[in-house]
């Protein structure tokens, strides 16, 4: 015990008791939201982890949560999940984010995050609106927002708003939409760790955050997920959270 007490200290007396009660009940409500929604919790996480910790050790901290506790809810929405298009979807994304790096280096990317977040708030809008795209949804559309998602993560980081809006655009069932939105960003969350881990950005303290962590964060993801159970067939509530929160985005891409 003493020997697991050693450990743990560095990151047991790096923050004291009030910063440890905020940095747990907030981390419950970013898993709350991710579970629900399927998406979300470095939008509400990163900001808050980053009060305490790097911008780097924040977003380490937060792909090492996400990584057990999407297992976690992978049964549930096993059946669902749309595996065709979110396979060409997500292969297309992975080849093209080189890419997107590429682009980085040679663009401004300020001004390139700015309008794209421009146009995140004006389609999340037109979508609040009621609006649906009524065409096809089909293997060269998937291929197209693969390939955007991966250009545009792999120049800005926020490859995550052409995935959403898509399906969140067309008329598909919530259970699909949000089981869609859970595998995807469990493929970019593994790809993250690679590239993470590969950049020598993973650390023993980041572990350490992580195990202690990782109880409020398996305890909001079971509560997020018994909330969607809950309300799955309110689709115009589920659309509403999702839409809400890539204006959340819109909004700090802009003023980035």
């Amino acid at each position: 015990m003493n020997g697991l007490t050693d450990i743990m200290a560095p990151v047991l007396t790096e923050f004291d008791t009030i910063q440890l009660a905020f940095l747990g009940a907030a981390t419950i409500f970013g898993a709350v939201f991710r579970a629900y929604a399927g998406f979300g919790a470095g939008l509400f996480l990163v900001p808050i982890y980053s009060l305490f910790l790097s911008p780097s050790q924040a977003i380490v901290l937060v792909t090492l949560l996400n990584l057990p506790t999407t297992l976690q809810i992978l049964p549930r929405v096993w059946h669902d999940i749309p595996w065709r298009r979110v396979a060409a979807l997500n292969v297309m994304a992975a080849a093209t984010i080189p890419i997107g790096v590429w682009l980085l280096v040679r663009v401004d990317g300020d001004a390139l995050t700015r309008v794209i977040g421009v146009l995140v708030i004006a389609l999340a809008v037109l979508l609040l609106s009621g609006w649906r795209y009524r065409g096809p949804q089909a293997l060269p559309q998937d291929l197209v927002i693969g390939m955007a998602a991966g250009l545009i993560s792999g120049a800005t980081g926020m490859g995550g708003p052409p995935i959403v809006l898509y399906f969140l655009s067309g008329t598909a069932a919530t259970v699909m939409v949000r089981a869609a939105f859970i595998v995807s960003f469990f493929f970019i969350t593994v790809v993250t760790f690679a590239s993470l881990v590969t950049a020598g950005l993973v650390a023993l303290p980041d572990v350490l955050r992580f195990a202690v962590l990782l109880p409020a964060y398996a305890i909001g993801t079971w509560l997020g997920s018994a909330l969607f159970q809950r309300t799955k067939d309110h689709d115009r509530l589920f659309r509403t959270v999702a839409l809400c929160a890539l204006m959340v985005v819109g909004v700090v891409a802009v003023a980035h």
